[in-house]
């Protein structure tokens, strides 16, 4: 299957391996659950990877230590015009169709200034931090406490994830 991924810049500097390349390496690893020294072994290794990526038979593969950079590079926005792309692609060849899809959530612990937060709310004559008195008194408004079961409380973020079960990618 050929695919693009339309109008992408080449990354500058000595690297110079291009923005397509470097996406669809961030794709493989992704897809073979591999750390970045793991993908470059991989991509020495592996003929079809190789190809998936754009290289050449002789042509030598970045070192690892390039793939740490990659998604900062290229940056969030264009990440994810570029992950847009490759979905809308996908299924306009209906290998992706979302309709089944897998939605999980996880929470992010935020730094804690929950006692700064229950110190202003003691200050206000509060007598319970929940999270109704939590937006009054927090310093983000966005945090939450949030319980996982019945034992395991966390203060911080909740953010879902949804994965396409025909393809496995994420949505």
């Amino acid at each position: 299957m050929s695919w693009s991924l339309g109008g992408c810049r080449v990354l500058k500097g000595a690297d110079g391996y291009g923005v397509e390349r470097l996406f669809r390496r961030l794709l493989l690893q992704f897809m073979e659950d591999l750390s970045d020294r793991e993908l470059e072994r991989y991509l020495e290794e592996n003929l079809a990877a190789k190809w998936f990526c754009g290289f050449t038979l002789s042509e030598p593969t970045p070192d690892y230590r390039l793939f740490t950079r990659v998604p900062t590079r290229i940056g969030p926005t264009r990440l994810c015009q570029l992950f847009a792309a490759m979905r809308a692609q996908l299924k306009a060849a209906g290998l992706m169709s979302e309709v089944f899809t897998f939605v999980d959530a996880t929470h992010f612990i935020a730094k804690a200034t929950l006692w700064e937060e229950r110190d202003a709310a003691r200050q206000q004559k509060i007598d319970k931090l929940n999270n109704e008195v939590l937006s009054k008194v927090a310093l983000d408004k966005q945090t939450r406490i949030g319980c996982k079961g019945q034992k395991k409380y966390w203060y911080g973020y909740k953010e879902h994830g949804s994965v396409d079960m025909q393809s496995g990618l994420i949505i």
